[in-house]
């Protein structure tokens, strides 16, 4: 969508919010004493710098000697075996820091170009929302979450086209299929996909359906090892498990036998999950009912996929218990459809809450 001309300079604004970001990581990659110090106030950072990224490329220098990274139990790499595909085209020749930089430069363009405000306040939104803790986590990290985005904006923006042709089917089809592939979670959009769409698309989200569940059927094995060697943290992290787990680590297991905590964090666990399942039933019949004031809503058609791309990887992270905070830069997705909500009368109080 065009920016309203009103907006004038400041449509530059989370421009310059995201260059502002990339160019204190580019001092972060070249000044190791910076980065020391950073990194002593803020101890969520990790060394080296692109921590994630590092881990990928040991797989691929592991897998270029004969060694297959992800079954091996000394090696950090944790993702499917066709992120293996890169040491055959020279990834791990790559240095990191140009690797990260440039991970960071593209999912920082793609990040803006998603945001698109139309008024001087969004700007000032979108800019805080560029240079948010979770952006910052995340381009730090050099986490392939970046990649999934990346390749999940475009390919949404595609299948959501008003009468898409092939290619663009074919595409975006293919884009939401790496995406799954390589995260997993992004695989929840395509429940959603084909419960809403029709026609073409329709028929294309089901194939694609059908073709992740057979590439996970086939892939159990890998499946179940990324999942064992996958770290969880209480911080920086979100989900269902996080109050509980905490409650649990910091107040009852300094005083408690192991077995005591264990069953406090199970009971826990349960009422977690209760609350999510009430929460997930609760939002479900708001939309129901709020459903012509959904439709009432001005905006493009893949400003309406964006948002229930982006709740929807929220909610069922969120329902896997435990997740790095950097994967909240999905919820990105939702604002444009926020920014449009808030200008219709009936959804305005909603969406500035959202």
């Amino acid at each position: 969508m065009p920016t309203t001309p009103t907006l004038g300079p400041w449509r530059w604004l989370p421009v310059a919010s995201a260059a502002a970001v990339w160019c204190v990581l580019l001092a972060l990659t070249i000044s190791p004493d910076l980065r020391q110090a950073a990194k002593a106030r803020l101890p969520w950072m990790l060394e080296p710098l692109y921590h994630d990224w590092h881990v990928v490329r040991i797989g691929w220098q592991a897998h270029a000697a004969g060694v297959d990274p992800l079954a091996s139990p000394e090696l950090p790499f944790n993702y499917p075996r066709f992120v293996l595909l890169g040491a055959h085209v020279g990834g791990a020749a790559v240095p990191p820091a140009v690797a990260g930089l440039g991970l960071a430069a593209l999912f920082l363009g793609c990040a803006v170009g998603t945001l698109r405000p139309a008024t001087r306040g969004e700007a000032v939104v979108a800019a805080l929302l560029v240079a948010s803790p979770p952006v910052w986590l995340l381009v730090e990290r050099g986490n392939l979450d970046a990649v999934v985005f990346i390749v999940l904006a475009p390919g949404l923006w595609f299948l959501a086209r008003r009468a898409p042709g092939p290619l663009a089917l074919l595409g975006g089809s293919l884009a939401l299929f790496v995406a799954a592939a390589l995260k997993l979670f992004p695989a929840v959009i395509l429940a959603a996909a084909i419960a809403f769409w029709r026609g073409a698309r329709g028929r294309w989200s089901v194939l694609l359906a059908v073709a992740f569940a057979a590439w996970l059927a086939a892939s159990l094995d890998e499946v179940a090892l990324v999942m064992q060697k996958t770290t969880r943290g209480l911080e920086p992290a979100y989900g269902r498990m996080q109050a509980g787990s905490r409650y649990v680590a910091e107040v009852i297991a300094p005083h408690a036998t192991a077995a005591d905590a264990a069953d406090v964090l199970r009971r826990l666990m349960q009422v977690s999950l209760a609350a999510w399942l009430a929460g997930a039933l609760a939002a479900g019949w708001a939309g129901w009912r709020w459903r012509d004031r959904f439709r009432a809503v001005a905006g493009e058609a893949h400003d309406r996929v964006f948002f229930w791309s982006g709740a929807l990887i929220f909610g069922g992270t969120f329902l896997l218990g435990s997740n790095w905070s950097y994967r909240l830069v999905f919820l990105l997705l939702c604002v444009p459809f926020l920014w449009h909500a808030r200008r219709t009368p009936a959804l305005r109080r909603a969406a500035h809450l959202g």
